[in-house]
């Protein structure tokens, strides 16, 4: 079973993101220690799609998986541009070092919708696998 919230594309709502994940950390086996990880990751993947993609709504939605947490950030709008000599801006980058996985299908103009997905494990092994793929 998954829960979603909506957020405005504000900077406002991002506050509203990490209450959400929390709540849902707490229906997990995620460890205490662990939890601002993931918080922090969709924190930073909520920022980049209300700052940066011209969205015009972000969905936030955490599943409990057997190994732990798993959470999706999607919008409607385009992955902006990466730093030069850098695949993942600066936030993304910190957000990958405390999650076990992150996979970013990115939104263009041919096909607009950026998805974030972050796996927290119950038991973290390290800084995570990070994937980009085309869909």
């Amino acid at each position: 079973m998954s829960f979603t919230t909506y957020l405005a594309p504000d900077p406002s709502e991002i506050s509203r993101a990490r209450r959400f994940i929390r709540q849902g950390c707490a229906a997990t086996y995620i460890r205490p220690d662990a939890v601002e990880g993931i918080v922090l990751a969709v924190s930073e993947a909520c920022a980049n799609a209300v700052e940066y993609s011209g969205a015009s709504k972000v969905k936030v939605t955490w599943d409990r998986a057997p190994e732990g947490m798993v959470v999706e950030v999607a919008d409607d709008g385009l992955f902006g541009k990466e730093p030069a000599g850098d695949h993942l801006g600066i936030g993304l980058a910190m957000a990958a070092r405390v999650v076990d996985e992150m996979t970013i299908k990115r939104g263009s103009r041919e096909d607009p919708g950026t998805v974030v997905r972050l796996v927290k494990k119950a038991q973290g092994s390290g800084p995570a696998l990070v994937r980009q793929r085309e869909l």
